[in-house]
């Protein structure tokens, strides 16, 4: 009898047309979700999870996928016939854009402030008119301890841990946008409207090995019809103003926009400005997606500057074209796939006391990315070839030279999956990076620049370490590398223009070797609770033939030379609160840098400090800014050809901005005024005045 009940168990069991389903659901931030709906299909037979994230159910053995659904998250299929029971399933959060029309936004972000390991900060561009911002540059020299050279003539070029210019990196959507490397590269130029987020990122990473710094622009793709425009006025003939319009629905979005604005600057011994600087923006954006994870973006942007000095007579034009194309496809599974073109051009002249050197340079160039999750893993790959060719034109001569630089980078991950162990090695990552570069140096040009070819690898390993606690999480990372530099076409020309008859002729590549270790706290976002995240990261660079940029006199322009070895220490820390309703924010962010030798990192200080204060009541907001900064160094040279040795005093200053914003219906009215470089005196670099106390009044108008 009871082989019976043995066998007619067994023909049950054989026969049986359903099948024993069980897993658990989790946040990317690896909080259990529950009343997940869970649906198979064909059949329509579904659950929910509990409390603990958990389902069990018995489907249909003819069904071939699951469909998992939750408020505020994307929905996930997975294929039901190859599921493994006890699998956990992550969601990802449904995230809006920085706008609320603009349904692409923070999703095209490239890192998570959490998940990188790297410190990342995101700024909303939104609250650059309304806290007083005059620009990106502005926005991120105040709140950021990052070192903004605004006060030569003009310029405002960005560093981060001590990084030259042509170090940084600099993307559009992901897509870098400075491969010429020319260090007159301008943060002035883009429009902030044009924007719905930027993410300023410390340290190297996977798109930007070599880098100690990268800023990622996410170009707005509003879906949907706005508008807006922003006036801006200020002392030292301060001016500026920024349109932006858009038209679209959910499937199709097109904008676009134009600005202009102008900045001076005095000598010491002068009150009638002699130093102006004027600039203009033109941008276009353009995306469409199907309902198939599908989208398409054709992004565009101009962008020209002209600077004069009218005591040297020195003067600088640069016209800056970008257009990119991108296409990418998102797996309902996990993983994606994007393919990209790019065409760039950049035109203009120098005229300076030491030469003077027109310059014409295009670049070709188109990449893929792919991403592929498999168990317990994730793997990367990422190609990109540009092919540049530079033509400068010094007094009676030429060069022109031809540069393919190709970059494959693969990545290997495995990440654990979530436990319930309060401390876990969270994931491990190895990424491999080879360059080829090839410059050829074309025989019909005056001087001729040597060919040269470069066969370079990088290597970047990252691991972290997780605990999870009931109100907060905690990861612990550390990054080791090994990276390589080359220098670029700008810089090889700069270089052998002036430097033709010295030892200094010829750069060779920069190699780097980093350490980095760095803990990130993040409190778990509750509804009508306070709110905090920390950052804390140390890290040690050891250079070789590192390059160093000589600043000419009264102008912009840098020349590079190889310094030879150097080596720079230090740690970076970034800290947020706001209290529950967020009438209160603050912000601090501290940097401490040690150098091997203080003139090998030009211009850069080795404490930085930024203690911000927001106070938001109804329609008010005052916002208060303390920034200190140690002195600096920088090595000059003047229309002699005479190098100079000079220092910069310690900075301490603050700024100030009171801003009020009044909604109604659809249409949203900002007016501020801010005041920069208060409580201190004005400096002088080379008879020029910085620093000055500078105050500007702005008014805005949009429409969504």
């Amino acid at each position: 009898m009871k082989s019976f009940y043995v066998i007619a168990l067994f023909l049950s069991m054989l026969f049986s047309q359903t099948k024993p389903i069980q897993g658990k659901v989790y946040s990317l931030k690896g909080e259990h979700l529950s009343d997940v709906n869970i649906i198979s299909k064909p059949s329509g037979t579904g659950t929910r999870s509990n409390s603990e994230g958990e389902f069990e159910f018995e489907i249909p053995v003819k069904d071939r996928v699951f469909n998992f659904n939750h408020i505020g998250y994307e929905s996930k299929s997975l294929d039901a016939i190859v599921f493994k029971n006890g699998t956990t399933i992550k969601l990802t959060p449904k995230v809006i854009e920085l706008k609320p029309l603009d349904v692409t936004g923070t999703s095209r972000a490239q890192f998570d402030s959490f998940e990188s390991k790297n410190i990342v900060m995101t700024l909303e561009t939104d609250a650059f008119t309304v806290r007083g911002f005059t620009d990106i540059a502005d926005a991120l020299f105040s709140e950021q301890s990052v070192v903004l050279n605004e006060s030569l003539n003009g310029q405002k070029s960005l560093s981060i841990r001590a990084s030259s210019d042509a170090e940084m990196i600099y993307l559009y959507d992901g897509i870098r946008i400075n491969a010429f490397g020319d260090p007159l590269f301008d943060l002035s130029l883009f429009s902030a409207s044009g924007m719905s987020g930027i993410e300023l990122v410390k340290g190297g990473h996977e798109k930007a090995l070599s880098s100690s710094g990268t800023l990622n622009f996410i170009p707005k793709l509003t879906y949907g019809p706005s508008a807006s425009f922003t006036q801006q006025f200020g002392t030292y003939n301060y001016g500026g103003y920024d349109g932006f319009g858009s038209l679209g629905f959910a499937l199709f979005s097109v904008n676009g926009g134009i600005g202009k604005g102008e900045f001076s600057q005095i000598y010491v011994d002068s009150e009638k400005p002699e130093i102006m600087t004027q600039h203009q923006r033109q941008f276009g954006h353009l995306g469409f997606k199907n309902r198939h994870n599908l989208d398409f973006r054709f992004l565009g942007f101009k962008n020209a500057k002209q600077f004069q000095n009218e005591r040297t007579n020195d003067s600088i034009t640069v016209e800056f074209e970008t257009m990119i194309g991108k296409m990418n496809h998102t797996n309902p599974n996990g993983g994606q796939i994007s393919f990209f073109g790019i065409f760039q051009s950049s035109t203009g002249t120098e005229l300076t006391g030491l030469s003077f050197i027109e310059k014409d340079d295009i670049n070709t160039g188109y990449g893929f990315s792919f991403e592929k999750p498999i168990q317990f893993a994730m793997i990367k790959f990422n190609g990109e070839s540009n092919f540049l060719t530079s033509n400068w034109s010094p007094i009676d001569s030429t060069i022109i030279t031809n540069r393919q630089n190709s970059i494959f980078t693969g990545s290997f991950e495995l990440v654990q999956p979530n436990n319930d162990q309060k401390f876990q090695l969270k994931d491990v990552k190895i990424v491999l990076s080879k360059h080829l570069i090839l410059d050829q140096g074309d025989t019909t040009g005056s001087i001729i620049l040597d060919n040269q070819s470069w066969t370079e690898s990088s290597s970047l390993f990252t691991a972290s370490f997780l605990n999870q606690q009931l109100d907060k999480r905690i990861m612990i990372y550390a990054n080791l590398g090994n990276v390589f530099r080359v220098p670029s076409l700008s810089e090889r020309n700069s270089n052998r223009i002036h430097f033709k008859n010295t030892n200094f002729v010829g750069l060779m590549s920069e190699y780097k070797t980093s350490l980095e270790l760095g803990m990130k706290v993040e409190k778990n976002k509750k509804d009508n609770e306070p709110y905090y995240d920390l950052s804390i990261s140390g890290f040690g660079y050891r250079y070789s033939n590192k390059i160093k940029q000589i600043q000419l006199t009264g102008n912009p322009s840098q020349f590079p030379i190889n310094f030879g070895d150097a080596s720079l220490s230090g740690f970076d820390s970034y800290f947020t609160f706001s209290s529950k309703s967020q009438w209160f924010t603050y912000l601090s962010s501290y940097s401490y840098y040690i150098f091997s030798d203080p003139m090998a990192f030009q211009l850069q200080p080795d404490k930085l400090i930024r203690n911000t204060i927001s106070l938001k009541i109804k329609w008010f907001q005052l916002d208060l800014t303390q920034r200190s900064e140690s002195a600096r160094q920088v090595t000059t040279i003047n229309r002699e050809g005479d190098y100079l040795q000079n220092k910069l005093e310690p900075i301490n200053s603050y700024d100030m901005n009171l801003s009020f914003n009044l909604k109604m219906s659809d249409f949203n009215g900002a007016v501020s005024f801010s005041g920069k470089n208060l409580g201190m005196t004005s400096q002088e670099l080379n008879g020029i005045s910085i620093l000055d106390k500078r105050y500007t009044l702005n008014f805005g108008v949009s429409w969504k």
